[in-house]
């Protein structure tokens, strides 16, 4: 039961919240851009997506001695694929930024 009460819990409640949100919003569309609720491809992304949240959870608040507030956990879940996605943005601008200013060989 202690598992409930994690950081964790609320952080993978909070990822949940988005695919139903984007679920309800997506429900309305008509045409090519309607999304199949049937391909394996979406429930896949939805799962992909609250592990993003799970691991972001564990890692921000893991082993954490003081509570914070609930909000913030399920905020925090909520917005882990953006905090992936500028993570995974600024370590490649940085390898890139290196490679350029990396002194040519002289042989």
């Amino acid at each position: 039961m202690h598992f409930l009460q994690s950081p964790v819990y609320f952080c993978m409640l909070g990822a949940l919240a988005v695919q139903l949100l984007q679920i309800g919003e997506y429900s309305g569309i008509t045409g090519a851009r309607r999304v199949n609720y049937q391909t394996l491809q979406f429930y896949i992304f939805s799962f992909v997506s609250v592990l993003m949240a799970l691991i972001v959870g564990y890692v921000y608040f893991g082993d954490e001695l003081v509570v914070h507030s609930r909000m913030l956990y399920f905020q925090t879940g909520a917005s882990s694929p953006i905090i992936i996605r500028s993570l995974a943005e600024s370590v490649a601008a940085g390898v890139i930024s290196n490679r350029v200013r990396a002194k040519p060989e002289i042989g």
